[in-house]
């Protein structure tokens, strides 16, 4: 049958508080996708395969495109946190 498909990767960059690693927050989180952001969503990806009944082994895809710009989502490098609670 003919499927609709998603596709996500992302680059993830942590660094972890020196003063407690396993405490959050981190000094620094940021994630980039590797992927067009319009082929990671169900409503707007246009990729389309069909795949036989006997399967398939592989599926080559051509994903064109810009790619989103890094989310930073923690940076305290310049003003760590810490505190110990």
């Amino acid at each position: 049958g003919e499927y609709k498909v998603t596709i996500s990767k992302f680059v993830i960059e942590y660094e972890p508080n020196p003063a407690d690693p396993e405490r959050l927050p981190p000094l620094y989180h940021a994630e980039q996708s590797q992927v067009p952001v319009e082929y990671s969503d169900r409503d707007t990806t246009a990729l389309l395969v069909t795949v036989p009944e006997k399967g398939e082994d592989a599926v080559e895809l051509d994903l064109t495109g810009e790619l989103s710009p890094k989310r930073i989502l923690a940076n305290r490098r310049e003003n760590p946190i810490n505190d110990v609670y």
